[in-house]
């Protein structure tokens, strides 16, 4: 099968890419494996190239935001992963909630997920907050107030999330942001175990693989929400969640449910993840990631791993799908 990896550039890095790392899975199989970058020229080459089926890949964040898969499915050709109109709705955190929790009320069901409150901020809200110097307004109307977290409403790996502890702080976040024609996302910095959960499959029968809690040491409250690196336990700590052995468990399959909402209430399909906060009373979602980091520190891989499955079988399977 010719199979075409869609990826971005990686920095010089002395370990594989997530590119790299399934190229030499997929060959072992056989395949016939280009990896492509995701430019100007993807369009013309993928069109030149006809695979028979793509591959998206990586750590960047923009891989998921639906233009590559738009192209491909403009092209008619198969892929792996969530459809181009299910990864912009997922990728805008701002609209998220919402979206899901319509599906739910169609449904007349109860979702398990919660969101921290939050305010989205464009360039003209940014422009009435700074005329009249209201940046207290929303930190007033968020629970708790300082500090706060400012993040893209759409993936965005040139401005990475920033926690912020005043009114002027919280100025220049907005003002960097909306500069670069993204809308802003505030919202309270949620204290708690900090999670990832991965699921393989498509709607409410996906597999879903035990939940990975990510530490950040001693600077937890500080790194959360701002792409620190973080060790990774596959499954999550029993004793981060709770004190008692059977009411940890209880709250791991909440968290694991949870994610199983927001994943087949959003469209995400084959696979991908939910990052959440368990702030000791519920699982709060802060954002999904439609896009998998195949890299041996990345939560999908401890996650693969805390179950016994091998990226081989794993990317094979997704490919015949």
């Amino acid at each position: 099968m010719n199979i075409a990896i869609i990826t971005k550039t990686a920095p010089d890095s002395s370990q594989p890419s997530s590119a790299e790392i399934a190229q030499e899975l997929l060959a072992k199989s056989d395949h016939q494996v280009t990896i492509l970058e995701d430019n100007n020229q993807l369009l013309d080459t993928l069109r030149a190239n006809r695979p028979d089926i793509a591959l998206i890949v990586g750590e960047d964040p923009t891989l998921g935001d639906g233009h590559i898969q738009e192209m491909v499915e403009l092209l008619d050709v198969a892929y792996v992963g969530t459809s181009a109109q299910a990864c912009r709705a997922a990728s805008d955190i701002s609209a998220l909630s919402f979206a899901i929790n319509q599906s739910f009320e169609v449904a007349e069901e109860r979702i398990n997920a919660t969101w921290p409150k939050q305010h989205s901020c464009g360039n003209k809200e940014f422009e009435m907050l700074d005329q009249a110097d209201a940046f207290d307004l929303v930190a007033e109307t968020l629970p708790g107030g300082y500090p706060l977290v400012v993040v893209s409403a759409m993936p965005d790996s040139a401005t990475p999330a920033q926690t912020v502890n005043t009114d002027a702080e919280l100025r220049v976040a907005l003002e960097t942001l909306v500069k670069t024609g993204n809308r802003a996302v505030v919202y309270p910095l949620v204290e708690g175990v900090a999670l990832t959960v991965c699921l393989l499959g498509s709607g409410w029968d996906a597999f879903v693989l035990p939940a990975v809690e990510l530490s950040y040491g001693e600077n937890a409250k500080e790194a959360e929400g701002v792409g620190e690196k973080a060790t990774c336990y596959a499954p999550v700590r029993l004793e981060s969640l709770s004190a008692d052995q059977a009411d940890a468990q209880a709250i791991r399959a909440e968290i694991e449910r949870a994610a199983l909402d927001v994943y087949a209430a959003s469209g995400m399909r084959d696979w991908g993840s939910v990052d959440m906060i368990w702030d000791g009373a519920r699982a709060q979602v802060i954002g999904v990631h439609c896009v998998p980091s195949l890299l041996p520190d990345a939560p999908f891989a401890h996650a693969c791993e805390a179950v016994g499955l091998t990226f081989e079988g794993i990317i094979n399977r997704v490919v015949e799908l």
